[in-house]
C-alpha cells in the first residue's frame, strides 16, 4: 500500500511524495512519486505535466534524497528512544540519591 510523505505547499503550488511499495524481490526499495498540484478556484488539482515529467525524466538527486531523509528519520527516531531511556535512567539515579540522602540524614533533636 502506497504510503504519503512530505507535503509542501508553497502559496498556489504544492507536491505531495507518495512512496509506492516495493515489487517482489526487488528488496527494501521503495519508489517514490512526486505529485505537483496547483490551487485553481479554490480546489487543488494535478498538474499532469509536471508530474508526468517527474515520472518520465527523474532527477537522480530524488533518489539520494529519499533515502537520505529515509535515514535522517531512522537516525531521529533512534536518537530519540536513546534519549528517553538516558531520561528514565537520569530520573531512577536522582530518585535513588534522594532516598539514600533522605535515609543518611540523622534527625535533629530539638532543644
Amino acid at each position: 500500500m502506497p504510503s504519503f510523505g512530505r507535503v509542501v505547499i508553497e502559496d498556489r503550488e504544492a507536491t505531495i511524495v507518495t512512496r509506492l511499495p516495493a515489487e517482489a524481490g526487488s528488496g527494501d526499495d521503495r519508489a517514490e512519486l512526486i505529485t505537483y498540484l496547483v490551487r485553481t478556484q479554490d480546489q487543488w488539482l494535478v498538474d499532469y505535466d509536471r508530474t508526468a515529467e517527474a515520472i518520465l525524466n527523474p532527477s537522480p538527486f530524488s533518489s539520494i534524497m529519499g533515502e537520505l531523509s529515509r535515514k535522517a528519520e531512522s537516525a531521529v527516531d533512534e536518537f530519540g528512544e536513546r534519549l528517553q531511556e538516558a531520561m528514565k535512567e537520569l530520573e531512577q539515579s536522582a530518585e535513588d540519591a534522594l532516598k539514600d540522602d533522605a535515609s543518611t540524614r540523622k534527625p535533629s533533636s530539638g532543644g
